[in-house]
């Protein structure tokens, strides 16, 4: 695909499970740098962030529901979204709930989809036991080292970055009921297979520990959408490697470049 970006796009950004806008950190800067004018905005679902006092949705389209009312009362300017695992289970829902709606494109993150690929690969069993785990955590740093150890590939051992989300956690707290909340509406989302109205770029990294990165493949496969592969990544990828990150969406945005699976650098054009 190819976009103008004479003006400037404008980016929604989406996190996942018990995940807030905060944890983008700074891959904002990174989309501004390959998208000079660009307005980028981070948007917390229902019981994350902002919105912990809310109760989370029990299925994806409530959350859609939700997300679009946010964008579109902010302004009626088009959108890509960018998203990742629930976050673009989420998107992937308005994308087939509201096929009308102004969006230029998506880039799901490391997600997947029920009915495509079985439960265990969706979330892997130490993943399971590791959230479960860290929900009922007294020491919230401890708590916050043992999620990047699952969900990066170079943070385990960060304990400034591990104070700095136990902080996030001090000041909006996830409640247990919304973790379990969200985990359900994850369970629940199906895609159809066949291609949305808004074209689809799916990131994976192939080192992911969280999901198996055979959901991503399923997903490609199932939506037509175009496919990049990180080779070391984890789950979290705009935080180990947000400059990859918005290299993807720019070559595939702008560039209007077919990508595809690519070992070591995890791009290629057609």
């Amino acid at each position: 695909m190819t976009v103008s970006m004479r003006a400037g796009p404008r980016f929604i950004l989406v996190r996942g499970l018990a995940r807030e806008a905060a944890h983008w950190h700074d891959f904002d800067e990174g989309l501004r740098t390959r998208f000079p004018g660009a307005r980028v905005e981070r948007v917390d679902l229902p019981g994350n962030g902002e919105r912990w006092r809310e109760r989370s949705p029990l299925t994806t389209r409530e959350s859609a529901a939700y997300l679009r009312e946010q964008v579109w009362a902010a302004s009626e300017q088009p959108v890509v979204l960018i998203a990742i695992s629930l976050g673009a289970m989420v998107c992937l829902e308005w994308l087939r709930s509201w096929p009308s709606d102004a969006i230029l494109g998506l880039a799901a993150i490391n997600t997947s989809a029920g009915g495509l690929c079985p439960p265990w690969q969706r979330m892997r069993p130490r993943a399971m036991v590791e959230t479960l785990r860290s929900i009922g955590a007294r020491d919230p740093v401890a708590r916050e080292r043992a999620i990047l150890e699952l969900t990066t590939t170079g943070h385990g051992a960060d304990r400034e970055l591990a104070e700095q989300h136990a902080e996030f956690h001090r000041l909006r707290p996830i409640r247990r009921a919304n973790v379990l909340r969200q985990a359900v509406s994850a369970a629940r989302f199906r895609v159809k297979v066949k291609p949305l109205a808004a074209p689809v770029l799916v990131l994976n990294s192939a080192a992911d520990q969280m999901v198996d990165p055979s959901c991503s493949r399923a997903l490609t496969v199932a939506l037509g959408a175009d496919l990049a592969v990180h080779p070391s990544g984890g789950h979290d990828l705009t935080l180990d490697d947000p400059k990859w990150c918005a290299e993807a969406i720019h070559r595939w945005l702008v560039e209007g470049r077919r990508i595809d699976c690519a070992a070591g650098t995890g791009l290629a054009a057609e």
